[in-house]
């Protein structure tokens, strides 16, 4: 994979999991966002244990459904804007 943004990085492994929500499968799917998003040293703090507890939680409850809610609920990381002097 070549060097990735935070945010792309983030995107890509979002998209990555909602393959797995989309052939209903919600446990690969936060296994792989989990896994992904702890690839990246800018995205590896995204999911602290307790969001991965809530995300556990999500799938448990309602599977795949559970954990679309979960992933399209995390917010993508910032980028810092470059600051300009006037």
């Amino acid at each position: 994979m070549s060097q990735l943004s935070p945010a792309e990085h983030f995107e890509w492994s979002r998209q990555r999991a909602m393959e797995y929500v989309n052939l209903g499968d919600g446990g690969l799917a936060m296994s792989s966002l989990i896994s992904d998003l702890g690839k990246h040293p800018g995205t590896a703090g995204i999911l602290h244990p307790d969001l991965q507890g809530l995300f556990l939680g999500e799938v448990m409850l309602a599977g795949a459904e559970g954990a679309r809610r979960f992933i399209e609920g995390i917010p993508a990381p910032v980028v810092p804007r470059e600051v300009t002097s006037q």
